[in-house]
Order: C-alpha cells, then structure tokens, then sequence
C-alpha cells in the first residue's frame, strides 16, 4: 500500500515516477513538469502491477505522460490535465476514464 499527495517532479531525466511490482497504490494531486523537447522522460511509467489510481494530476513532458508497461491490471486514471500534447496514444484494453483533458482524442 502506497500513497502520494501533492508531489512536483521538475525535469526528471528518464521516468520522474516508476511503479514496478506494486499493488494499492494512489497518486493524488501530483505536478509532472520536463520541457517538450527533452526526450524520453515519461511521467508515470507502470509495469507489474495492480491496483494503481492517479488522479488530479498535472503532466507535461517530452514523452509519454503516462505509459503502461507489461503485466499491469487495474489502471484508474481520473481528473488528469496533459499539459503538452507528446505521448497521448492509448493502446490498452479494459479501460475506465472520465474527467481528462488536454487530449486531441474526441
């Protein structure tokens, strides 16, 4: 069981945040922030895991802002804001969403 409230992350150099091997794990009110040219720097990267919620979440970042690796069940994501348009792609099954934007999506 893991919780984070109200962390920044500035200019982090590959993933600012890594959950790898969790379960119960929830993400409040965090600030992701890297410039849109610097590559490779995903905001939350998640593998092997289950049981992660993010919400209320600012990212903006020169890769992915939120990236999925293998292995991972029950993703909630809720009141995201994408604060730069890199790394929107969505290519998972079984997803619930409400209350994001920033996205090109419709």
């Amino acid at each position: 069981n893991i919780a984070i409230n109200g962390l920044a992350s500035l200019n982090s150099q590959k993933f600012h945040i890594l959950v790898d091997g969790c379960k119960k794990v929830k993400m409040v009110n965090m600030k992701i922030s890297a410039p849109a040219n610097s590559p490779n720097t995903d905001g939350i990267h998640i593998q092997q895991s289950s049981e992660v919620t993010v919400m209320n979440t600012h990212i903006g970042t020169g890769d992915d802002s939120i990236s999925v690796g293998p292995d991972h069940q029950n993703l909630v994501v809720v009141g995201l804001l994408f604060l730069l348009l890199q790394g929107l792609g969505v290519k998972i099954s079984d997803v619930a969403y409400e209350d994001i934007h920033g996205t090109s999506a419709a």
